[in-house]
C-alpha cells in the first residue's frame, strides 16, 4: 500500500546508513518537489522532549542531485535552527539548535525534492 511505502521511505532518513548514493536505495526522497505554498516536510519524532544541540543532516551525494539540499530548513519543535548552504563535495551539514527543547525535528524544503540520507 502507499501508506506502507511511505513508512518505509521515511525510515530511510533515520536508519543509521549515511550512504547518500541513490544506487543503494538507502535515501529518503519525497514524492514531489517542494514549493513555497506546498513545502516538502519530514517530521522526526524522538519520543520525548530533549535538549537538541546539533542536528547532522546527510544529503544525497550523487553528482546530479547533491544541490537539492540547498536551503533545506531544520527545526527543533517550532524553532528554526538553521538551513543548509550547499558546498560542493560536502555531504554532512551540522545545524546548531542551541539546546532547544523539543520532541520533533522537522526538515523542510520548499524549493526541491526533500532528499535525506540520514
Amino acid at each position: 500500500s502507499n501508506l506502507q511505502l511511505a513508512r518505509q521511505q521515511t525510515y530511510l532518513a533515520v536508519d543509521g546508513d549515511v550512504n547518500g548514493y541513490w544506487g543503494r536505495r538507502r535515501i529518503f526522497i519525497s514524492r514531489r518537489r517542494g514549493t513555497p505554498s506546498k513545502p516538502q516536510q519530514l517530521f522526526i519524532d524522538i519520543s520525548q522532549i530533549q535538549k537538541i544541540y546539533l542536528v547532522l543532516v546527510e544529503v544525497r551525494q550523487d553528482r546530479c542531485c547533491s544541490r537539492r539540499g540547498q536551503g533545506m530548513k531544520v527545526y527543533a519543535g517550532k524553532k528554526l535552527c538553521g538551513h543548509i548552504n550547499f558546498v560542493t563535495n560536502q555531504d554532512t551539514y551540522p545545524i546548531n539548535c542551541e539546546g532547544t527543547k523539543a520532541r520533533v525535528i522537522t526538515l523542510v524544503n520548499n524549493r526541491e525534492y526533500l532528499e535525506v540520507a540520514e
